[in-house]
């Protein structure tokens, strides 16, 4: 069976009663008793279950094997984004990036940042949705918003410029999406393979001059995502799609 179902803490031979939520698809794909089921914890672990009840209000799944299907990655992409006045666009933007492979997100307040609520619990389920939908195994880390001066702080390049990521060492990459002063700074020739990816997205209206030499003077380089404009949430899903494609080829 190609669905996945989710469920965050998992051991070997366990009995779990899966979320109401989760359990009602049992019922959609006409699950039996018996059958096994593919369940993954967020984690990189995919695990197969064996289906006791399929009873969605009273579900009992036992845990038979265990995988780690994830291995990580030679690089790492971390996008921080100005989060959207519309939720829609923002969730959108979370689940393709998903999709397509993304390692953390943040949310930045900038100075023409419109004003956003964020609601952590429905970002949190639209990324267990979008990591079932692409049979993924691992949720990517999701950061609440922070003010942009206090961002390029937590990032600057004096703080270190290598990181650790599983048994690699990675060069950390930092990038913002501001017009460069060099017309052949785009992201795909200034990023190079295996690194640790920071790029920086703004609102509709950009970041500031202000914003984008407070940056620079952080070790952020900027760099153009190409000719046309673009709407926030598609060039942070272009950044993404950009630094996997560097990646594989």
């Amino acid at each position: 069976m190609d669905t996945y179902f989710f469920y965050p803490d998992l051991e070997l031979g366990q009995q779990i009663t899966l979320p109401e939520e989760e359990a009602k698809h049992l019922k959609t794909l006409r699950v039996k008793e018996g059958d096994i089921l593919n369940i993954v914890n967020g984690k990189g672990i995919l695990a197969k279950g064996k289906v006791l009840s399929p009873n969605i209000k009273n579900s009992l799944i036992e845990i038979v094997q265990m995988m780690d299907t994830e291995p990580k990655r030679p690089f790492y992409i971390h996008i921080a984004v100005a989060a959207t006045k519309s939720n829609d666009r923002i969730e959108w933007f979370l689940e393709k990036a998903i999709e397509i492979g993304v390692d953390e997100i943040s949310f930045i307040e900038t100075s023409r940042s419109e004003y956003n609520h964020l609601k952590s619990d429905r970002l949190i389920k639209k990324s267990i949705a979008a990591i079932k939908q692409s049979l993924r195994a691992t949720l990517p880390r999701i950061n609440p918003p922070r003010e942009f001066k206090d961002f390029i702080k937590k990032y600057h390049s004096d703080r270190k410029n290598q990181t650790k990521h599983g048994e690699e060492t990675l060069e950390i990459q930092r990038f913002i999406a501001y017009t460069p002063t060099d017309k052949n700074a785009v992201l795909e020739t200034c990023a190079t393979k295996n690194a640790y990816y920071l790029v920086m997205i703004g609102s509709e209206g950009g970041f500031s001059p202000e914003e984008a030499h407070q940056a620079q003077q952080s070790g952020f380089e900027c760099v153009s995502l190409g000719e046309y404009r673009l709407r926030t949430e598609t060039a942070a899903l272009y950044s993404c799609m950009a630094l996997n494609s560097i990646n594989r080829f």
